[in-house]
């Protein structure tokens, strides 16, 4: 009787420590989760911290009918996720129709 009886909290312990890490394994990929998300968002607020103090530059003109030619110069950076862009008016004349 005593060997059917250790037998038998040898199988509840084994359940029971399973159930433990099953649980604790969810737990460690979920953190795991949230940690590459995290990174996500930390690359993507340091591209936008980069696009304003270094950004890449090029030139744009709009040709119009209406209005004369209109300079715009534009401000990029990219990275393997993200890519941003930010457009500024060159003539001072239409900045009341170009509002930042």
């Amino acid at each position: 009787m005593k060997n059917a009886f250790s037998i038998l909290e040898i199988i509840i312990s084994i359940i029971i420590l399973s159930i433990i890490f099953i649980s604790l394994s969810k737990l460690f990929f979920y953190f795991h989760n949230n940690e590459n998300k995290l990174n996500i968002f930390q690359k993507l607020y340091t591209l936008q911290d980069e696009l304003y103090l270094n950004p890449n530059q090029k030139d744009i003109i709009l040709h119009t009918q209406d209005l004369k030619d209109l300079k715009f110069k534009e401000y990029y950076i990219e990275n393997d996720l993200f890519k941003f862009k930010r457009l500024d008016m060159q003539d001072q004349n239409y900045t009341l129709y170009f509002l930042p």
